[in-house]
């Protein structure tokens, strides 16, 4: 299975640097929509080889679905009907052995998933040693590395939908560009798929390491950046 993958990122340098390094294993065709002139998020793409997309906007004043769209023309113009797309957001940090599951998987093409996820509120101090615990998906170690840090496990149930953090599809469509909000566009993407499925739901005996970790803190940047940075 090929997976092409889009983030949109403004103000968000910090953790797009952190993710695109744990991230880089299994990215096979990704690439960053963000502002013309986020000059530190196109720093970061030239650091990792990564290639970005640029468009017009500002951190309170964006339109989400037009950047996604921005960022899908390019992919799709690249792909073929076996190809599947992966949104995902710029602070997600997906574990390798995730990723190889996924691969392994017979998806239904008509179908949008999901994953759950855990949010780490700030960055751990032994960071590296923490990533290779997400890797192992080692519990009891991350939890130690962790220390006080929170690590909270998020379950999502089916009629929500899913969200934009991480959508999963085979189908050569386009997101809403008539809404403000990212949440919103996000469920009205959901109505183009006959089914949602979240991964864990349907998946259960695949393995362990079926979530992926959310930096910051859950709800704070709907609309724009409110996290503290993290380097």
């Amino acid at each position: 299975m090929i997976i092409r993958s889009l983030s949109v990122c403004f103000n968000f340098d910090d953790f797009l640097d952190l993710s695109l390094s744990f991230n880089k294993p299994w990215l096979n065709d990704h690439v960053v929509i963000t502002f013309a002139d986020d000059k530190k998020v196109m720093e970061v793409c030239n650091k990792h080889k990564i290639k970005f997309l640029t468009t017009e906007g500002s951190n309170y004043n964006f339109n989400k679905g037009k950047m996604i769209n921005i960022g899908l023309k390019y992919l799709y113009s690249k792909s073929d009907k076996n190809d599947w797309i992966l949104i995902i957001d710029s602070d997600i940090l997906v574990p390798k052995l995730l990723m190889k599951d996924i691969q392994t998987l017979s998806l239904d093409t008509s179908t949008i998933y999901g994953i759950r996820r855990r949010f780490i509120s700030q960055k751990p101090k032994n960071w590296e040693d923490f990533l290779k615990a997400i890797n192992e998906s080692d519990e009891k170690y991350m939890t130690t590395i962790a220390g006080n840090v929170e690590i909270e496990k998020v379950y999502v149930q089916n009629d929500f939908g899913i969200l934009g953090f991480f959508q999963l599809f085979n189908n050569q469509c386009f997101y809403p560009e008539n809404f403000s909000g990212a949440a919103e566009s996000d469920m009205e993407f959901n109505k183009l798929f006959s089914k949602r499925i979240f991964l864990q739901a349907t998946f259960q005996n695949i393995s362990q390491s079926f979530e992926i970790y959310h930096l910051g803190l859950t709800g704070t940047n709907w609309k724009g950046r409110r996290d503290e940075r993290w380097i």
